[in-house]
């Protein structure tokens, strides 16, 4: 995880996901399903960076020809067991 605990990586990880949410890429109801996660109690600074690249990751990498729906569609099932997890 030590790649997780730079002060430019932690901008960066961040910075990136108000990119995708300004622009678009990260719907409103999907922004509000991944602050409410983001901001859970309990929640370390490390799981909230590593949610940070993950999100990042999902929507710029993947296979060959995946398109902007299916990163959405992989998104919303990864935030809905977020959800669903965090209110257990």
């Amino acid at each position: 995880m030590a790649r997780f605990r730079t002060s430019s990586t932690r901008q960066t990880a961040f910075t990136r996901l108000l990119a995708w949410y300004v622009t678009g890429r990260i719907t409103r109801d999907q922004w509000a399903q991944l602050t409410a996660v983001l901001d859970a109690e309990g929640a370390t600074m490390d799981e909230r960076l590593a949610l940070a690249w993950f999100v990042n990751e999902v929507l710029t990498e993947g296979p060959a020809g995946r398109t902007d729906r299916r990163a959405a569609g992989d998104l919303n099932s990864f935030l809905r067991t977020a959800s669903a997890a965090q209110a257990a």
